[in-house]
């Protein structure tokens, strides 16, 4: 794995971790946007759950 990669990849954790919630999806989007595209196809359909 690529150093890059790994270090954003801490990057991501940690602002989850602190709650930054929006920077995390940020990130995240820059390591593999199929992530967040998957997220937002699966709010449209309902496919989270609440509880």
């Amino acid at each position: 794995m690529p150093l890059a990669s790994i270090t954003r990849r801490s990057q991501i954790r940690e602002a989850v971790l602190e709650g930054r919630m929006e920077e995390a999806l940020r990130l995240i989007d820059l390591v593999d946007p199929q992530v967040t595209a998957k997220a937002k196809e699966l709010e449209t359909v309902g496919g989270f759950c609440d509880s």
